[in-house]
């Protein structure tokens, strides 16, 4: 396992340190989550321990453990979006560990590590160990509570011990922990391995036991972020998937929207696979009927389990409103456990044929071969091209205003390279006070951002938005004797991003609108009146 964890790590880190890709919204808003609480724990420059309720004030819409662990990452491999990404492998490293116990659970110690072996070489999973997202996060989490939840749901001796009640307890909450979106995995399986848990007396405390674990690790953080958790699951889920134009829930079309991607996501560990799939399939014809109509008979112990979590993990998230290639991810490595097993019959077919020697050469060839069509799709998702100066006018602001002093840099441009969150992420970095918003999308705003701003990123040609509005507010603040171009650097596509700054005339009796928002903000504290 460590081969395989380190040899996948090895290779992300040099695609890493040759990818010229600034982080995205998603990506950087996640950098910025973990820079937060990274400063609350007192691990990074900047912050400082602020209690309790100050921590989970840091996660109003996400949970907070994977922020917290990313946090915890930044303090030893540095806060920058690269050293940031050691986080990324330690998720995939619990992934793999994970998949492999219960692949040696399912058959035997080679089975696991083949099955390891295929996880690593899964294209979509991979592309998500150099993605600053919390899908890897949700999809190792996820795992290994199913793993455990499996275990402990089996049939006795194998299964019903007190400490796998625990441990399958705690691993539910921490992915429940991790993102809401885990509900999707694992809230089936738990329900149903609860309920034929209650249904043996000496399982019933066990099953009541687990519960109250469960409520105890989510209840801090819920019950302080419950409003801002629904309605950022509302704007997220419900609105983004309207906005998005994805399929209706119940369509066909959402039934069949993920495993249309699969051959894709999958890549070469799905052909062998299903080759050896057809060829049994022929083979036993004669007896697919009645496996058909009973399966638990003849599937060995643990299969059932694996099919049933895999089936309503796809049906549950194939069912969200918001369809996004990456959302299938905590999936993934159940379908290739199953798939394995497609290999493992190959394997046993050429050791019969040919002895263990050839079985072992003729499978590691097979890997080499994914693993050669793996880094070809690494190679073409490298980003060559310039990204957009941010690094260079955070520094140019840094120098005016210092690292002691909370600045607003508001942004008028938003596009996947410059954008609030990136630029924020950036002006973060090594104890930095700059966090900017983006404002001018709506007329009512332009005039806050005339009268109560003090730095103003603009950038010339396309912005990355369609709203002329935001247009309309760059030519505004340009002509504007109010402020002052700073400083300006190329982009590409012949545009420009520049820095303005409020000229020292114009800030007489000047109030922040940042400053402002906080005081509004205050006022809720008394309610529907404040």
């Amino acid at each position: 396992m460590a081969i395989i964890w380190g040899g996948a790590t090895a290779g992300d880190r040099y695609w890493l340190s040759i990818d010229l890709r600034l982080p995205s919204w998603d990506q950087a808003d996640y950098l910025n989550s973990a820079q937060e609480h990274g400063r609350a724990l007192g691990l990074l420059a900047g912050g400082g321990w602020t209690g309790w309720a100050g921590l989970l004030d840091l996660s109003p819409k996400i949970p907070p453990l994977a922020s917290l662990v990313n946090g915890t990452v930044m303090a030893v491999g540095g806060d920058a979006p690269d050293g940031a990404s050691w986080a990324l492998a330690l998720w995939h490293g619990l992934l793999v560990v994970v998949v492999a116990c219960w692949g040696r659970q399912l058959v035997n110690r080679g089975f696991g590590l083949l099955a390891a072996a295929l996880v690593a070489l899964t294209p979509a999973l991979a592309a998500l160990r150099v993605d600053y997202t919390l899908d890897m996060a949700v999809a190792a989490t996820c795992t290994l509570a199913l793993w455990r939840l499996g275990a402990w749901q089996a049939p006795f001796p194998r299964g019903g011990r007190w400490g796998q009640a625990v441990g399958a307890a705690v691993a539910v909450g921490a992915a429940l922990l991790v993102k809401q979106s885990s509900l999707l995995l694992v809230a089936l399986p738990a329900l149903w391995a609860a309920g034929h848990g209650l249904g043996h007396a000496k399982r019933r405390p066990q099953v009541l036991t687990a519960l109250l674990i469960v409520v105890a690790m989510l209840l801090p953080w819920l019950r302080h972020n419950w409003i801002t958790t629904i309605g950022g699951t509302n704007r997220a889920v419900l609105e983004s998937g309207a906005a998005e134009g994805d399929p209706h829930p119940f369509s066909l079309a959402s039934l069949v929207w993920y495993p249309q991607l699969w051959p894709r996501q999958l890549g070469a560990v799905l052909p062998p696979a299903l080759a050896a799939a057809l060829v049994g399939a022929w083979r036993w014809r004669r007896a697919l009927p009645a496996w058909v109509r009973h399966p638990q008979r003849h599937l060995p112990p643990g299969w059932g389990w694996l099919i049933g979590c895999a089936s309503f993990g796809w049906l549950l998230t194939s069912l969200s409103p918001n369809k996004d290639a990456r959302y299938i991810a905590p999936v993934l490595p159940l379908l290739v456990l199953l798939l394995t097993m497609g290999w493992w019959r190959i394997g046993l077919w050429l050791r019969r044929r040919g002895g263990h020697g050839a079985a072992i050469a003729a499978l590691g060839w097979a890997l080499m071969t994914s693993a050669g069509f793996l880094i070809g799709e690494r190679v073409v998702a490298l980003e060559r091209q310039r990204p957009a100066p941010v690094r260079q006018a955070i520094a140019a602001l840094r120098e005016q205003v210092g690292d002691d002093t909370p600045t607003t840099l508001v942004m008028v441009p938003g596009s996947p390279d410059l954008n609030e969150q990136t630029v924020t992420t950036f002006g973060l970095l090594d104890g930095g006070q700059i966090v900017a918003r983006r404002l001018g999308r709506r007329p009512t705003e332009h005039p806050l951002v005339l009268e109560r701003s003090e730095w103003i990123l603009l950038a010339t040609g396309d912005q990355g938005t369609d709203r002329p509005y935001s247009r309309q507010l760059s030519h505004k603040v340009r002509a504007d004797g109010r402020f002052k171009l700073v400083d300006s650097w190329s982009w590409n596509q012949n545009r420009r991003v520049e820095l303005w700054q409020r000229e020292p005339t114009a800030t007489h009796a000047l109030v922040r609108f940042d400053q402002r928002f906080i005081d509004l903000a205050r006022g809720m504290e008394q309610g529907p009146p404040g």
